[in-house]
């Protein structure tokens, strides 16, 4: 009964394009059971010619395939229909491949293996709304063109009639009462237009919020679990943004049984387009450590050497963005810590028991200049410590107008050993703050002996 309701509902026809029998399979069937009705091409050639035969909704289409690739296809749908959505597919983890696809016309793209299919379905349904809107604000303006096109040659049809036909006064007296009546119907139907236009954008607006809300659990599922035991080392974080999407973002993980990486970044503004260079952080993250795991390539163990890198991608990408990015290595068998600070402020915090520090190593953010160059630094840590990064947001939050006022203030509300990220949130009057100006991200490390 589900399926027949959903099929009712949808009854939008999808066609799939990927040179790999199992992908297609999985993907239809999935489509097939939320209502959808399918059409499957093994590569870009037969895809195309059934695009022309069953002239589809949405066309989900693999990058790389024998004949014609993905692109090929693109291009092709984009010349017979604009406004016919493409989502893209690609298995090969390149983000060059998404950015070309994304700027050749594609609605989405998408990553394989699918591991959660619900993502897949959100980026349909997304991709057929936005174009059913987009189809109904085209017959929307067309209509309103023609009937003011229509009106205004028959209002002028009348203006001559009446100067030509030279009737008398009182036919003109009529004539008047008739145009001011008709001008007021007019008035009544343009504002009921208004009214209904202003309805379809108030329902547009909450589709947005709506979409941000997802964007939201998505960012918020690449984030770590708030407290983590890895070996010896607790780590506790959290993020508070202050938009729906947030320009920070943090991780931690244990690479191997003697190191433990984690890093802290600030992308520069806050809102949607910062929150995309955080996906696109963890992505980059994601290719050194498998690059690491497959092929025995040790980047992931020099910081300095990660920041260049991302530092020459975000150049290459030209995103007009840049962050800040805190990276460390704990060398849990030696208890230190190699480290590269690409213009993280306010700087890491130690505390020993005894007394409590800035780790003042200065350094550019990344993204911003070709020229920069990043250097490692490296310590042994104490026995027992805490070891606390914030983002720069929690700068502004500070009561202190000057900027030497604030690091005193955040050193002297952080200047116990035994206190958790719990307190230190307290400390900082951030506890139920609404309104951030900017995006907060506090994170802890601790250690007892």
């Amino acid at each position: 009964k589900t399926l027949e309701n959903n099929m009712e509902k949808n009854n939008k026809k999808i066609l799939v394009i990927d040179d790999e029998y199992d992908v297609r399979e999985l993907i239809s069937d999935f489509l097939e059971t939320k209502g959808y009705s399918i059409i499957m091409a093994e590569n870009g050639k037969h895809g195309i010619d059934l695009f022309d035969k069953e002239n589809p909704d949405i066309v989900l289409c693999d990058l790389q395939m024998p004949e014609m690739d993905g692109l090929g296809v693109l291009n092709y749908v984009k010349q017979k229909s604009n406004d016919k959505p493409v989502i893209v597919i690609s298995g090969t983890g390149v983000l060059q491949d998404a950015i070309g696809a994304l700027r050749l016309g594609a609605w989405d793209y998408l990553e394989k293996p699918m591991t959660n299919m619900e993502v897949l379905e959100f980026a349909v349904k997304r991709a057929l709304d936005k174009s059913m809107l987009m189809r109904e604000n085209k017959r929307y303006q067309e209509e309103l063109e023609f009937r003011i096109e229509e009106r205004t040659k028959e209002l002028h049809a009348r203006t001559l009639e009446l100067v030509e036909t030279n009737i008398q006064l009182t036919d003109e007296i009529k004539e008047k009462i008739n145009a001011e009546e008709e001008v007021r119907k007019i008035n009544e139907e343009l504002e009921q237009r208004v009214q209904d236009r202003t309805a379809e954008l108030s329902a547009t607006l909450e589709k947005l919020q709506e979409d941000e809300e997802a964007g939201r659990k998505i960012q918020t599922r690449l984030l770590p679990l708030p407290v983590t035991n890895l070996c010896e080392y607790q780590f506790s974080s959290i993020l508070m943004p202050s938009m729906y999407l947030s320009g920070d973002f943090l991780d931690y993980f244990q690479l191997d049984r003697n190191h433990i990486c984690f890093y802290v970044a600030d992308v520069s503004r806050h809102g949607a387009s910062s929150a995309f260079v955080t996906v696109f952080l963890k992505s980059f993250m994601s290719q050194i450590i498998k690059n690491y795991k497959d092929d025995d390539d040790k980047t992931i163990f020099d910081p300095a050497k990660i920041l260049h890198l991302l530092n020459q991608q975000l150049l290459k990408e030209d995103l007009e963005k840049h962050l800040t990015l805190f990276y460390g290595i704990i060398n849990v068998r030696r208890n230190s810590i190699l480290f590269c600070n690409g213009g993280q402020y306010p700087f890491p915090i130690l505390l020993n028991g005894k007394s409590t520090y800035f780790i003042d190593k200065k350094g550019t953010p990344v993204g911003l200049f070709d020229f920069t160059k990043f250097e490692n630094n490296e310590f042994t840590l104490p026995e027992s410590f805490n070891l606390f990064i914030a983002s720069d947001g929690v700068i502004d939050i500070l009561p202190q107008k000057d900027l030497k006022g604030k690091e005193k203030y955040l050193l002297d509300s952080i200047n116990d050993i035994s206190c958790s990220l719990k307190d230190i949130v307290d400390k900082l009057g951030l506890k139920n703050k609404d309104n951030l100006p900017d995006d907060v991200t506090l994170m802890m490390i601790k250690r007892r002996k």
